[in-house]
């Protein structure tokens, strides 16, 4: 990190080259936790940038990983660079850009405030399937290029996956012939090979289990594009019905956003994916996302201590969304064809993502014709005009929405019949006094909703209703100890007056498991 040619006005930009699942965020990730990077720079920043960044989601996250304050929503690209310099001057400062698919994320978002601001000797690396893209943000000769595993590595990976360290190693050994086969058919690909290791974890130790592995026909299936990995197909095809489900439905989360398991097993519920007893649902649901973690299908997000965040490698989330294609849609704003494919064909799943420089935005329109749609989900700023409300979209069950202004949205919530999982973030709004009607609600988050103070009485009717996280100075009506189904509260501010909701409210909630 300290050789080379000094560019970028005094910042050295370093470059990890490889193709995909080969392992660059792995090893970027074992560099940013190096002690001797933690002891050299007192800032450190990582980003995962990918295909659909937006300009100030990017600074924004940016401003957070070194200790600054959430910004508002509506703060421009060009004072989020002067809050990020004023965060940065006179720092020596590490910044990894995982997964840069464009060098303008360097050039035109990160590259000014760290040049105006940072201390002599900063560094940036940056990680990226395209040598063009180290090129383009001028990253110092030789690159470093990551290359598939040698075979004994990959073995060496692929037991740690396969088997606790209590299994007895001369076993294992008596499985490396077939093993190395599979690795072989793997293409030696780390994240291949750690998806084959969860399979076989899943499957049993036995040589049997193996060699029905090493022999599945599945290996050489024709259904798929060449460029989707086979060995996350056949991870998938032994898969129980249940898990397949909730497995596709994963990758339809915005990649630019952090979900807690709590929240992605909501969204499972609220689709009718968990099924079984009312009362064990979200400890089913807990288990099924478990079951995705012990697969290495989903991955836990390094930045947290447990599991509870996680992420989808982009070889496996291009196979499950490929799975789903005829029936959920995941687009960028930013995508030419968004409002033709809107426009051909119905989804029951869709997926907006902000790919602008600034917000972007969306007409409200351009969604009438998906009627049947049941899950929405849009990071991107949603332009309503007065009159336009939710009344087409009478057969939705999940809405996840961010925008700054969305007061036709909330006041024709109500008209949702069939709403089960509702979350509004960075929204200027008031709650509608008419929320109660929306009686199949069970999972409600505002508290992305920062300037929402008081909740309408008829909060108390939501009688379905199993999680409530609410904004931090939020105040809760009296009579919530009727809302006896609820699980987890999060943010509940107790009073002592008679006008809101005290600590002896909720003694009848008996249900409830959570309490923040």
């Amino acid at each position: 990190m300290q050789t080379g040619k000094d560019v970028n006005n005094g910042i050295k930009v370093v470059a990890i080259v490889g193709v995909g699942g080969i392992g660059k965020t792995t090893l970027a990730q074992k560099v940013f936790n190096d002690e001797a990077i933690q002891g050299e720079f007192s800032k450190r920043i990582w980003l995962s940038v990918n295909q659909n960044f937006s300009d100030v989601d990017l600074l924004r996250r940016a401003i957070i990983e070194v200790g600054g304050d959430s910004q508002p929503p509506e703060s421009s690209k060009t004072s989020l660079h002067e809050t990020l310099k004023n965060t940065l001057i006179d720092q020596k400062t590490f910044l990894v850009m995982d997964d840069v698919w464009n060098h303008r994320s360097w050039d035109d978002v990160l590259k000014l405030p760290l040049v105006n601001a940072a201390a002599s000797g900063s560094r940036v690396l940056v990680t990226t399937r395209d040598e063009g893209v180290a090129r383009g943000v001028k990253a110092i000769l030789p690159y470093h290029r990551v290359d598939i595993l040698a075979p004994e590595d990959a073995w060496s990976l692929l037991k740690k996956q396969a088997w606790s360290s209590e299994i007895d190693e001369d076993h294992i050994n008596t499985l490396k012939d077939i093993g190395l086969k599979i690795i072989l058919k793997c293409g030696c690909l780390p994240i291949a090979v750690k998806v084959m290791g969860g399979l076989l974890r899943e499957r049993g130790g036995l040589r049997h289990d193996w060699q029905q592995v090493l022999d599945d026909s599945k290996w050489s299936t024709t259904k798929m594009p060449d460029d989707l990995n086979h060995t996350v197909y056949l991870s998938y095809e032994y898969m129980a019905s249940y898990l397949k489900q909730c497995f596709l439905y994963y990758s339809f989360l915005p990649k630019s956003r952090i979900f807690h398991m709590d929240q992605v097993v909501a969204m499972w519920i609220s689709e009718g994916l968990i099924h079984g007893n009312s009362s064990d649902l979200e400890e089913l649901g807990r288990n099924y996302y478990k079951e995705l973690v012990s697969r290495n299908l989903i991955e836990p997000n390094k930045s947290f201590a447990d599991i509870w965040f996680c992420s989808m490698h982009d070889v496996v989330r291009s196979f499950a969304q490929y799975m789903t294609k005829d029936e959920a849609l995941v687009t960028q704003d930013g995508d030419n064809n968004i409002l033709a494919k809107l426009a051909s064909q119905k989804f029951l799943r869709l997926s907006i993502e902000t790919n602008r420089s600034q917000s972007g935005a969306l007409d409200w329109k351009s969604l009438h014709a998906q009627q049947s749609v049941r899950t929405l989900i849009s990071t991107v700023h949603i332009k309503m005009k007065p009159g336009d409300s939710l009344v087409t979209f009478s057969s939705l069950r999940t809405l996840y929405i961010e925008s700054a202004d969305m007061a036709s949205l909330v006041e024709s919530l109500h008209q949702l019949k069939h709403l089960r999982y509702l979350t509004l973030v960075n929204a200027d709004i008031s709650a509608p006094g008419n929320i109660g009607k929306l009686k199949l609600l069970q999972f409600l988050d505002l508290c992305g909703c920062t300037r929402l103070v008081n909740l309408p009485d008829s909060i108390v009717k939501l009688g379905q209703l199993r999680l409530l996280s609410l904004p931090i100075a939020s105040m809760v009506p009296r009579r919530f100890r009727g809302l006896t189904n609820m699980r987890r509260l999060s943010m509940f501010r107790a009073h002592m007056d008679g006008d809101w909701c005290s600590l002896d409210e909720l003694g009848p909630l008996s249900q409830l498991r959570f309490l923040e």
